[in-house]
């Protein structure tokens, strides 16, 4: 169960990653990356039986909040520089 996107920034990608983890415990984890290099790293420890709706729900949720964040601050850094 995973989540993948991406968001293209003058020719960069920023690829954003989020899935169900099961080692050491049972967590979502999303990773936003850009060249092999780790820009955010986000985890969130869920209950072991939780239904797959449930599961999935988490993961959207958690895949779209590192999507918003990351846009906000590419929105912010921009809008800094026409100042």
């Amino acid at each position: 169960m995973k989540q993948l996107s991406s968001i293209i920034i003058k020719e960069k990608k920023i690829t954003i990653q989020t899935e169900l983890a099961q080692l050491p415990n049972p967590h979502i984890r999303t990773l936003a990356y850009i060249g092999g290099k780790i820009l955010i790293k986000r985890e969130q420890d869920i209950e072991p039986d939780l239904s797959q709706e449930k599961l999935q729900t988490l993961i959207s949720v958690q895949h779209v909040t590192v999507e918003n964040e990351i846009k906000l601050k590419l929105y912010s850094l921009r809008t800094k520089k026409k100042e």
